[in-house]
């Protein structure tokens, strides 16, 4: 898999783990474990599925968001107006000529992927 389709990939779980949580804050999901343990068996399981699964989401935008701090506010800004916020496709001809854009564009998504892949193991389903 190229470099680009491995940040879509990333980016894609992003924005799920957003809508998720979006979607999770509208329902009632006890924040205690005890409440897991009390009820019946199916219950439990499900109520302790669903804690996990607001737990990892929760993570994965912390660790995108995080990006920033390790690769720098250039290139998180890069990788976030090309793959998060998917601005204009021109967008960069404000800020730099064609080819540093792509020389930087190149280089912010090595060190992306480079800070993701301490985290990849723990996202993939």
């Amino acid at each position: 898999m190229n470099e680009k389709q491995e940040i879509i990939r990333i980016i894609k779980q992003y924005h799920q783990a957003i809508n998720y949580l979006h979607y999770e804050s509208l329902c009632y999901i006890p924040a205690t474990t005890h409440l897991i343990k009390d009820g019946p068996r199916s219950q439990g399981c499900y109520m302790s599925h669903q804690l996990e699964k607001k737990m990892r989401a929760e993570r994965c935008i912390q660790v995108v968001e995080e990006a920033k701090n390790h690769i720098g506010e250039e290139f998180y800004f890069i990788i976030e107006q090309d793959f998060i916020k998917h601005s204009d496709k021109y967008w960069y001809l404000e800020y730099y000529s064609k080819a540093t854009y792509y020389r930087k564009k190149k280089a912010a998504m090595q060190a992306f992927l480079a800070y993701m892949s301490l985290f990849l193991e723990f996202y993939d389903e």
